[in-house]
């Protein structure tokens, strides 16, 4: 099979899927603690999707209104904005590499990550993933 018979969309959620499940359980490193501290809010309490985008990115024009719908469906879920342009600081302590980079705060640690434009029911699905008592997404 070669990658471009591979749907994209299988590409992000294996993606996604991957790079989840490692955060569970997993020692934090420094990196990681510097980023959640970087990326801290005032209510450590509720879950923070933190969104790592730049103006210039057409799949972030793309990303930004699907999950600015999608939090205002979910009270319990606030969405945090971080311009890699504007702030190149929290951008290199949180390690981004590529945008859209969507990663989930939850008591200070980040839980979850995905990287890339994905689908309206993607989003939805991670993000009712995030409301749901239980096991991280």
């Amino acid at each position: 099979m070669t990658h471009s018979s591979v749907p994209r969309s299988f590409v992000l959620l294996t993606c996604f899927l991957l790079v989840s499940n490692s955060c569970r359980g997993a020692p934090r490193s420094s990196q990681e603690d510097l980023c959640a501290r970087a990326l801290a809010t005032q209510r450590d309490t509720q879950t923070v999707v933190v969104l790592f985008w730049a103006s210039w990115s057409a799949p972030d024009k793309l990303l930004i209104p699907l999950l600015e719908e999608g939090v205002k469906e979910r009270p319990s879920v606030a969405l945090r904005k971080v311009d890699v342009d504007e702030s190149r600081s929290i951008a290199l302590a949180c390690n981004v590499r590529s945008i859209p980079d969507v990663r989930v705060l939850r008591n200070g640690s980040v839980t979850s990550v995905f990287i890339g434009a994905v689908p309206k029911g993607q989003v939805d699905h991670f993000l009712d993933s995030l409301t749901r008592q239980g096991p991280e997404p």
